[in-house]
């Protein structure tokens, strides 16, 4: 067993079961980490009816795929739970048990609530030390993340009073990368931590927060855009530079 494989309890994956493609793709990426493809749990994903005042009915049922896996969790007694959503890629550094190691020396110098593997920010740690930093900044994308046991019962909490709406909670209801900013930056009183780089991005393909899509032969004039997908992953697997993402991605 890899360090990762040892450290956490739990790893669940999001994923809709119209998209088998992205599940065999995730578990490949959770694999090459270290963990069982029997350990890694793929609850059911809602499918909701309507939006229910989230930005679309995928963003919707998104946040309650992650409330469902933190609830998961929480009943089962878990202390450190990985999650990660089925667009996740993982860096080749990351795949080295001696990179493992690191991080989890440096994730343990802290008393934690969220440990975000993937994340949007870049140049702004480049000059801080350590492979893993505590931050209270903005970024986007909560497709690749751990929670700490201990955190769980006031995160979920949250997440519900988010859907609740009830008086004086005066966030509205948003993509879960934003509940989550506000969680870390306004609810816990525990440190939020960041890998320094990050070690998983999404992988270039279509989002589906916007509604299901099934996957489907390629198109001749849309190959082009997945060839350039698939170097810019591979080119950030092994050198960690990220170009622009995808105008149709959160």
């Amino acid at each position: 067993m890899t360090p990762f494989a040892k450290y956490f309890d739990r790893v669940a994956v999001i994923n809709l079961s119209s998209r088998p493609d992205r599940l065999k793709s995730i578990v490949g990426e959770l694999t090459a980490l270290g963990f069982d493809s029997a350990s890694i749990q793929v609850p059911n994903a809602p499918i909701t009816k309507e939006s229910d005042g989230f930005p679309s009915r995928g963003v919707h049922g998104n946040f309650l795929s992650h409330l469902g896996i933190l609830k998961d969790a929480q009943n089962a007694g878990a202390r450190r739970i990985l999650v990660v959503e089925d667009d996740a890629i993982f860096s080749r550094h990351a795949r080295k048990v001696i990179t493992q190691d690191n991080l989890i020396r440096e994730v343990d110098k802290y008393d934690w609530a969220m440990w975000f593997l993937g994340h949007s920010i870049s140049r702004s740690i480049r000059s801080e030390k350590g492979s893993v930093i505590p931050t209270q900044s903005e970024f986007i994308w909560a497709h690749a993340y751990a929670v700490n046991g201990q955190s769980l019962p006031e995160l979920i909490d949250f997440m519900e009073n988010m859907i609740a709406q009830p008086k004086g909670f005066r966030l509205p209801k948003m993509y879960i990368d934003g509940a989550y900013y506000h969680y870390r930056a306004e609810v816990t009183s525990k440190l939020c931590l960041v890998s320094n780089p990050a070690i998983s991005v999404q992988k270039g393909s279509d989002s589906n927060l916007a509604g299901p899509r099934q996957p489907g032969r390629l198109r001749l004039h849309q190959y082009p855009k997945y060839v350039a997908r698939a170097l810019r992953d591979t080119l950030w697997r092994w050198t960690h530079i990220h170009l622009l993402r995808d105008p149709d991605r959160r």
